[in-house]
């Protein structure tokens, strides 16, 4: 069965964050894909079917801290290369810039979820660096019409 890393903050409670919430329940939900998720190490989270990878040292932050995300790029850059990578984080320059030049080198087809609309959406373009994004909104899908993405690019949920 392909698999599908879920690149997300730490997959465990507390259940406080809309993101790891919506990453969490894809994972739950997945069929046609075995998820393969980052956890704590703690292994207080485990999805119905698929693995947990003890990437983070705890549960993170609002924001994960540096170290973290070092770890999360290497283990895109050397960890094994699932099926799908599958992005789950508001966009942000210094993200997207990793998650295109990993994604290019490593030849990982992308999705990106936006689960926070950027407030300047001046470089929208570059921010959304996966094969698809998805949106939760209207709202965010239009504006990023408008910001000048392509509509062929973007999928609303």
């Amino acid at each position: 069965m392909p698999t599908v890393l879920l690149v997300s903050k730490a997959l465990a409670p507390p259940w406080n964050d809309s993101s790891k919430n919506l990453a969490r329940d894809v994972a739950a939900g997945l069929d046609a894909y075995e998820p393969v998720v980052l956890g704590d190490g703690a292994g207080r989270w485990r999805p119905p079917r698929g693995r947990v990878e003890p990437l983070y040292a705890a549960p993170s932050a609002y924001a994960p801290g540096l170290s973290a995300q070092l770890r999360v790029l290497r283990r895109l850059a050397l960890g094994r290369r699932e099926s799908l990578w599958h992005f789950f984080f508001a966009p942000n320059p210094r993200s997207s810039l990793a998650g295109r030049a990993l994604a290019t080198v490593r030849r990982a087809p992308t999705v990106q979820t936006v689960c926070s609309r950027p407030r300047d959406l001046a470089g929208a373009r570059r921010l959304l660096f996966a094969d698809r994004t998805v949106v939760l909104s209207r709202h965010t899908r239009d504006a990023l019409r408008d910001a000048g993405v392509p509509d062929e690019r973007l999928a609303l949920v």
